[in-house]
Protein backbone atom coordinates (compact mmCIF):
# COMPACT_ATOMS: atom_id res chain seq x y z
CA UNK A 1 0.00 0.00 0.00
CA UNK A 2 1.32 3.41 -0.96
CA UNK A 3 1.97 5.78 1.95
CA UNK A 4 -0.30 8.80 2.16
CA UNK A 5 1.32 12.22 1.56
CA UNK A 6 -1.15 13.70 4.05
CA UNK A 7 0.32 14.18 7.53
CA UNK A 8 -1.55 14.85 10.74
CA UNK A 9 0.76 16.51 13.27
CA UNK A 10 3.71 14.63 11.79
CA UNK A 11 1.92 11.27 11.60
CA UNK A 12 0.89 9.49 8.44
CA UNK A 13 -2.85 8.95 8.16
CA UNK A 14 -2.33 5.26 8.88
CA UNK A 15 -0.30 6.02 12.04
CA UNK A 16 -2.98 8.43 13.21
CA UNK A 17 -5.71 5.84 12.60
CA UNK A 18 -3.79 3.33 14.72
CA UNK A 19 -3.59 5.87 17.55
CA UNK A 20 -7.31 6.58 17.24
CA UNK A 21 -8.12 2.85 17.49
CA UNK A 22 -5.91 2.46 20.57
CA UNK A 23 -7.14 5.58 22.37
CA UNK A 24 -10.81 5.77 21.40
CA UNK A 25 -11.50 2.06 20.87
CA UNK A 26 -12.61 2.25 17.24
CA UNK A 27 -12.38 4.53 14.19
CA UNK A 28 -15.03 7.05 15.14
CA UNK A 29 -15.61 9.55 12.33
CA UNK A 30 -15.52 12.39 14.86
CA UNK A 31 -12.02 11.55 16.08
CA UNK A 32 -10.76 10.90 12.54
CA UNK A 33 -12.11 14.20 11.21
CA UNK A 34 -10.96 15.92 14.40
CA UNK A 35 -7.38 15.03 13.55
CA UNK A 36 -7.62 16.88 10.26
CA UNK A 37 -9.22 19.83 12.05
CA UNK A 38 -6.41 19.97 14.64
CA UNK A 39 -3.85 19.86 11.82
CA UNK A 40 -5.54 22.70 9.92
CA UNK A 41 -5.79 24.88 13.03
CA UNK A 42 -2.19 24.23 14.09
CA UNK A 43 -0.86 25.11 10.62
CA UNK A 44 -2.15 28.64 11.18
CA UNK A 45 -0.33 29.08 14.50
CA UNK A 46 3.31 29.95 15.20
CA UNK A 47 5.49 27.10 16.46
CA UNK A 48 7.18 27.05 19.85
CA UNK A 49 4.29 28.55 21.84
CA UNK A 50 2.01 27.14 24.54
CA UNK A 51 -1.62 26.78 23.57
CA UNK A 52 -4.99 26.11 25.14
CA UNK A 53 -7.83 24.43 23.25
CA UNK A 54 -11.60 24.56 23.26
CA UNK A 55 -13.81 21.82 21.86
CA UNK A 56 -17.36 22.91 21.06
CA UNK A 57 -18.62 19.37 21.57
CA UNK A 58 -17.92 16.62 24.07
CA UNK A 59 -18.43 13.92 21.42
CA UNK A 60 -15.18 12.52 19.99
CA UNK A 61 -13.48 15.82 19.13
CA UNK A 62 -11.76 16.21 22.53
CA UNK A 63 -10.06 12.86 21.96
CA UNK A 64 -8.48 14.12 18.72
CA UNK A 65 -7.21 17.23 20.52
CA UNK A 66 -5.78 15.13 23.36
CA UNK A 67 -4.10 12.71 20.93
CA UNK A 68 -2.39 15.41 18.88
CA UNK A 69 -1.59 18.25 21.29
CA UNK A 70 -0.41 18.58 24.89
CA UNK A 71 -3.90 19.91 25.71
CA UNK A 72 -5.93 17.59 27.93
CA UNK A 73 -8.92 18.02 30.17
CA UNK A 74 -6.78 16.76 33.06
CA UNK A 75 -4.10 19.45 32.76
CA UNK A 76 -6.70 22.16 32.19
CA UNK A 77 -5.43 23.14 28.74
CA UNK A 78 -8.54 21.70 27.04
CA UNK A 79 -12.04 22.87 27.82
CA UNK A 80 -15.29 21.53 26.43
CA UNK A 81 -18.00 24.11 25.78
CA UNK A 82 -21.15 22.55 24.33
CA UNK A 83 -22.28 24.91 21.56
CA UNK A 84 -23.92 22.33 19.31
CA UNK A 85 -21.18 22.72 16.68
CA UNK A 86 -18.45 20.28 15.70
CA UNK A 87 -15.67 22.83 16.06
CA UNK A 88 -12.45 23.50 17.93
CA UNK A 89 -10.26 26.47 18.70
CA UNK A 90 -6.58 26.41 19.59
CA UNK A 91 -5.16 29.64 20.93
CA UNK A 92 -2.00 31.12 22.43
CA UNK A 93 -2.03 31.08 26.24
CA UNK A 94 -0.48 34.56 26.49
CA UNK A 95 -2.00 36.53 23.63
CA UNK A 96 -5.30 34.72 23.11
CA UNK A 97 -4.70 34.69 19.35
CA UNK A 98 -5.50 31.42 17.66
CA UNK A 99 -7.32 29.47 14.99
CA UNK A 100 -10.71 27.79 14.82
CA UNK A 101 -11.72 24.85 12.65
CA UNK A 102 -15.30 23.65 12.13
CA UNK A 103 -16.92 20.99 10.00
CA UNK A 104 -19.10 22.27 7.20
CA UNK A 105 -22.16 20.05 7.67
CA UNK A 106 -23.48 21.04 4.25
CA UNK A 107 -20.47 19.39 2.62
CA UNK A 108 -20.92 16.27 4.76
CA UNK A 109 -24.39 15.62 3.34
CA UNK A 110 -22.80 13.37 0.70
CA UNK A 111 -21.49 11.05 3.44
CA UNK A 112 -24.39 10.08 5.73
CA UNK A 113 -22.22 7.58 7.64
CA UNK A 114 -20.17 10.51 8.96
CA UNK A 115 -23.25 12.12 10.46
CA UNK A 116 -24.57 8.93 12.02
CA UNK A 117 -23.40 8.10 15.51
CA UNK A 118 -24.55 4.51 15.00
CA UNK A 119 -22.30 3.79 12.01
CA UNK A 120 -19.51 1.38 12.82
CA UNK A 121 -16.14 2.33 11.38
CA UNK A 122 -17.22 4.06 8.15
CA UNK A 123 -13.68 5.33 7.53
CA UNK A 124 -12.76 2.85 4.75
CA UNK A 125 -15.90 3.77 2.79
CA UNK A 126 -15.26 7.52 2.76
CA UNK A 127 -11.48 7.84 3.04
CA UNK A 128 -10.95 9.04 -0.55
CA UNK A 129 -13.82 11.53 -0.51
CA UNK A 130 -12.76 12.86 2.91
CA UNK A 131 -9.23 13.54 1.66
CA UNK A 132 -10.72 15.63 -1.17
CA UNK A 133 -12.84 17.58 1.28
CA UNK A 134 -9.85 18.30 3.54
CA UNK A 135 -7.74 19.48 0.63
CA UNK A 136 -10.52 21.80 -0.49
CA UNK A 137 -10.86 23.22 3.03
CA UNK A 138 -7.11 23.73 3.52
CA UNK A 139 -6.45 25.78 0.40
CA UNK A 140 -5.65 29.45 1.10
Amino acid sequence: MEESPIRIRGLTVEEYLDRVRNFHGYLAPGVVSGGFMVELACRRLPQGRLYDAISETGACLPDAIQLLTPCTIGNGWLRVLETGRFALAIYDKETGRGARAALDLGRLAAWPACRSSTASSPWPRWRTKWRRLVRAKSRP
